[in-house]
């Protein structure tokens, strides 16, 4: 029997980078500015969006992306539902965040308190990120119409297979990007400490701290979905079940 030791080592740190982050990017958008408001206080709104957007493109994905390896032992069907119900719970969220910034930025106001809004998908990290998102819808409705729903000849699930894990992999990528981008966007244009008064503040140290955390959760991540010796195996399948060439090929690209 094969032996998942390394493994579990590394998931374990994995899921402690995870959790580890998500707590900085809570504080960092709780404890400083104010902390979170909603369409009343729009710059204080916008700290939601950091929030979710994380929580989303990252940690919810991340877990839908580890979930077959993760959870080797439960039940295939029931892991399938888990992937497709954390990928839709990361769109809801993702919804909820873009809400923030566009609120933050329709509804901004000028120092009179008179409405100035700041033009919507302007800079390098609104268009990788939007990007993403729409993508990332597109990945989640041809997963659920191709492995979730019934009806799809298997040799197309086959077939499909090898690009919706490529996909689901570098939309993941491209999300690790959108928020370290939106990290240092955030930096230049709000934390004065460093830009005006030449010193290293606390929120500075939260952020960075932060954005080394994702960078090592990307990491380990892509590390625990990528190394072959990691493949799922599922239990021997009963003599009455026939099981063809495409069935095996199908399942080794979804328990990857």
């Amino acid at each position: 029997m094969q032996s998942y030791s390394a493994f579990n080592l590394l998931y374990g740190l994995n899921q402690l980078l995870l959790f580890t982050a998500l707590a900085l990017v809570a504080v960092w958008m709780s404890a400083f500015g104010g902390g979170f408001a909603w369409q009343s206080h729009p710059e204080r709104e916008f700290r939601w969006h950091p929030l979710a957007m994380s929580l989303g493109m990252l940690f919810c994905n991340g877990e839908a992306i580890l979930i077959y390896r993760g959870l080797r032992n439960v039940a295939k069907p029931k892991t399938k539902l888990a992937h497709a119900a954390l990928q839709f719970i990361a769109i809801v969220i993702n919804i909820f965040g873009l809400k923030a910034a566009w609120d933050s930025h329709d509804l901004n106001k000028d120092n009179e308190g008179k409405l100035k809004p700041i033009p919507n998908l302007m800079s390098l990290h609104s268009w990788i990120g939007i990007t993403t998102v729409v993508l990332f819808c597109s990945q989640f409705l041809f997963g659920f119409v191709t492995y979730l729903k019934p009806g799809l000849p298997m040799r197309y699930r086959v077939m499909f297979m090898p690009a919706h894990r490529l996909t689901g992999i570098s939309l993941f990528v491209m999300a690790l990007g959108s928020a370290l981008l939106g990290i240092s966007e955030r930096a230049a244009w709000k934390m004065t400490c460093w830009t005006k008064e030449g010193r290293f503040c606390a929120e500075m140290v939260i952020t960075n701290v932060f954005g080394v955390f994702l960078v090592a959760y990307a990491i380990t991540t892509l590390a625990l979905i990528t190394f072959p010796d990691w493949i799922r195996k599922e239990p021997t399948q009963p003599l009455s079940e026939p099981k063809s060439d495409e069935t095996e090929s199908l399942r080794e690209g979804e328990d990857a």
